[in-house]
């Protein structure tokens, strides 16, 4: 078909799709290679002092549950009591702000050092699942930094998360490894 002054925009655009390529499209995909079992409290803790605008109380126990496992932040909270110990505080800090994943988001301070330590240790058993707490006071230094790593050279699959791990520990705790990949993972035997 030639274009000729008179075509409408319709007859150009069909003009120019007979002339494309079909390309098969590749979406990218993740695997986790490896995560540290804290990097989760860990991204917690960093998110509730902005939740609530305020600094976490020095020795408290963050605790997460899922919305459908308590009503009401007190049947946690009676929970956690009869299961690790006297609490003389609690602060629901899912109820400041829009939680993304809607878990029960619940700081306590426990009287006693031992209580503290059963939350974080052996946490609330509920429904065949245990809960653990951890603690807001992870050491100021613990940055979260997020790296993307390019155009690596070919690398042993079975040496991989070890490598990486290994290079990338000068720069602190490698908290976890993500592969992306276009779809298409070839392996050669």
């Amino acid at each position: 078909m030639s274009i000729s002054p008179a075509s409408t925009w319709a007859d150009i655009a069909a003009v120019g799709n007979a002339k494309k390529v079909l390309r098969p499209e590749f979406k990218p995909t993740s695997a986790i290679i490896y995560e540290d079992q804290y990097l989760d409290a860990l991204i917690l803790t960093k998110q509730a002092p902005s939740i609530v605008n305020q600094d976490l109380a020095t020795g408290s126990v963050l605790f997460s549950f899922p919305a459908t496992v308590f009503k009401h932040h007190v049947e946690a909270c009676v929970a956690i009591q009869s299961q690790c110990g006297p609490l003389p505080g609690v602060r629901p800090i899912s109820y400041y702000g829009v939680s993304s994943d809607n878990n029960m988001l619940l700081e306590i301070k426990f009287r006693d050092d031992d209580s503290t330590t059963k939350a974080i240790t052996s946490g609330v058993s509920l429904k065949d699942k245990i809960f653990k707490g951890f603690p807001t006071d992870f050491s100021d230094d613990n940055t979260l930094v997020h790296v993307k790593l390019s155009l690596l050279h070919i690398p042993d699959q079975e040496d991989l998360k070890e490598d990486l791990k290994e290079s990338l520990e000068s720069y602190g705790r490698v908290l976890q490894i993500k592969e992306y990949s276009c779809g298409v993972v070839l392996r050669v035997s």
